[in-house]
């Protein structure tokens, strides 16, 4: 294949799982294929004539909807590494949601827009989903959390807005808030006595000060007088 026809490389993926052609070698296929810049090069481009426009954007929605019913090998290859959006198309929640939930748990992790709306989703209404699956959705809140945030506060917010029950969440944010508060009026307890201190010292220091110009003095006209 000299140029990327992304309709005719899903029907031939479709044709080769239903020739019982194995497992393996589709997905070896699906690699190589996504393997090729040109193939997502094409993505943000937008093809002159609406026919090859219609056969890329049809083509990449057959490989999500094979992936919703294909093993284990070729959904991985597909849901890890097809594009999710181009210039005039992105791929329905409805195919997303359609993935079989091992496939879905590592689907989660990708960082595009409409994985994003997948995880949205989820955590809106969890009950619709399996156990493993908002666990995932979870799971990858918190790395970001972790790898993405540094302070408490930015954690305390991730969390905020990954909980479907916000209440803990709420109520952990505010306990945080609060430590904060305390951390900052210790501080300027702190401060405020050291500063006091020091303004008790620059008195002592000057009253010093006074009473040994006062002696200094003193000096000086005794030893006058005695001339």
């Amino acid at each position: 294949m000299d140029f990327p026809s992304t309709g005719s490389f899903a029907a031939f993926v479709e044709k080769a799982m239903a020739s019982n052609v194995p497992n393996e070698e589709v997905r070896d296929c699906l690699w190589e294929y996504f393997a090729r810049e040109d193939v997502f090069e094409e993505m943000k481009e937008l093809d002159a004539d609406g026919p090859a426009q219609f056969d890329k954007t049809g083509g990449w929605e057959l490989l999500w909807k094979i992936a919703a019913t294909a093993p284990a090998g070729i959904a991985a290859a597909i849901a890890n590494k097809a594009p999710l959006e181009g210039k005039l198309w992105e791929v329905s929640q409805e195919a997303l949601a359609a993935l079989p939930d091992k496939i879905k748990c590592s689907f989660v992790f990708r960082d595009e827009t409409p994985a994003a709306k997948l995880r949205e989703s989820i955590l809106a209404a969890p009950e619709g989903y399996s156990e493993q699956v908002v666990k995932s959705v979870k799971n990858y809140y918190e790395m970001i959390a972790d790898y993405g945030r540094s302070s408490k506060e930015q954690r305390a917010a991730a969390n905020l807005e990954k909980t479907p029950n916000r209440i803990d969440a709420i109520f952990q944010s505010i306990r945080l808030v609060q430590k904060t508060l305390d951390a900052q009026t210790a501080d300027s307890e702190e401060l405020a006595e050291k500063e006091k201190q020091a303004l008790a010292d620059r008195k002592l220091l000057d009253s010093i000060r006074f009473v040994a110009w006062i002696i200094v003095g003193l000096l000086a006209a005794i030893l006058w007088f005695r001339r």
